[in-house]
């Protein structure tokens, strides 16, 4: 029986660029989904589990740097940079972020594939995350106390979650979370995200009996106050 091959997400703005790989990596049998930017990246990980991440540096809405950074924290997912930046500074701080492998633009396909396969097949197992955490599930859209318990999201409520879980404990902008819960057909209003949000705790509370730490942060957005990953 074949090994089944990694599934990529390719975060790249440059959309001729990003088709040119993904058709590229499709020859040598690698799925691939690509994305144009940081919300997009986020929107991916919450609908599909990845084993390596290919990531450009210079995005139009957010830094890749911290894409980098968040994948490192919270996901066992294995890292690629792909830049046209060369200078050792922005190499250095890459590596520090979280990466795997620092690749400088043009790339020779035979290379990335080679690559993917090797950090693939010589990864750890991943380690486990502290006790105290809350836990985020993208297959099973689940938040898991740290306790043990478990409770079910609505799709919004998931994405909710997972782009709080990104900040890493600072307060998100309520209209980046818009962008994250919404698609991009929907014009959604921040009273809309109040609702939800307000609804959210409230059933959450119903529920279990206890408050969620999902805390609004006036005149900013909104805040998860306990460490929470995505797993």
């Amino acid at each position: 029986m074949s090994t089944p091959k990694p599934h990529i997400l390719l975060v790249e703005d440059d959309q001729d660029l990003r088709e040119t790989i993904a058709e590229s990596l499709a020859i040598h049998c690698l799925p691939v989904t690509g994305v144009g930017s940081g919300i997009e990246f986020y929107q991916a990980l919450s609908r599909q589990n990845f084993a390596v991440a290919i990531v450009d540096l210079g995005l139009p809405d957010l830094s890749g740097y911290d894409l980098v950074a968040y994948l490192r924290e919270n996901t066992a997912v294995k890292i690629i940079i792909l830049t046209a930046r060369t200078a050792l500074a922005d190499r250095v701080k890459g590596y520090h972020a979280g990466a795997d492998l620092y690749l400088v633009k043009p790339v020779d396909i035979e290379e990335l594939a080679a690559a993917i396969m090797s950090i693939v097949a010589r990864s750890p197992p991943p380690q486990a995350i502290a006790s105290h955490s809350w836990l985020l599930e993208r297959a099973a859209w689940r938040l898991v106390t740290p306790d043990g318990r478990h409770f079910r999201l609505s799709q919004k409520e998931y994405r909710i979650l997972a782009a709080l879980a990104a900040s890493r404990g600072e307060p998100v902008a309520k209209e980046t979370i818009l962008n994250a819960v919404y698609d991009k057909a929907e014009e959604p209003s921040s009273r809309a995200l109040d609702v939800i949000v307000s609804r959210f705790r409230s059933r959450y509370q119903e529920q279990t009996g206890s408050v969620l730490p999902l805390q609004t942060v006036s005149g900013v957005g909104f805040l998860f106050a306990a460490p929470l990953h995505v797993i």
